[in-house]
């Protein structure tokens, strides 16, 4: 054996240190996403008979919604509030208003609800039906249909 030969054998791989810290930045890469996963809280929000499972880091139920691409409302329903911490399990539900005509006796008004018919429409209003009244709708029509 030469000397030149023995040399060779002894002297480490030029590739075997980039090689080692490529594959720590991996592992610890690796870890940092499964904390980062495992630390979300898992949430479920209830919008118009849609059932959405998320999971989220964030703080209140309204980061939670603009997480998931649900734009809150000035006349929107969310249960519990928009500002109220987010914990894991929460349920939400949110329902989108829409504006409704009621002409009642002439006289038109325009309202925002979130009510599911007619008749809760009507009853959150403060309007009652009598026998004798006329409704252009069942009172169990969707009210987002009217």
């Amino acid at each position: 054996m030469t000397m030149e030969n023995s040399s060779n054998v002894d002297q480490p791989s030029k590739w075997k240190l980039p090689i080692l810290i490529a594959g720590f930045v991996i592992v610890v890469a690796l870890v940092f996403y499964f904390v980062f996963e495992g630390t979300k809280n898992d949430i479920t929000i209830l919008n118009a008979g849609e059932k959405i499972e998320a999971k989220t880091h964030a703080a209140t139920v309204g980061e939670a919604l603009d997480e998931t691409g649900i734009k809150l409302g000035a006349h929107d329903s969310v249960s519990p509030s928009k500002n109220t911490k987010i914990k894991d399990g929460m349920e939400i539900n949110f329902s989108k208003a829409s504006q409704v005509s009621i002409t009642d006796n002439g006289n038109e008004t325009k309202v925002w609800s979130t009510k599911a018919t007619v008749k809760d429409l009507l009853k959150d209003e403060n309007i009652t039906t009598r026998p004798h009244d006329v409704v252009n709708v069942a009172l169990d029509t969707k009210s987002k249909t009217v």
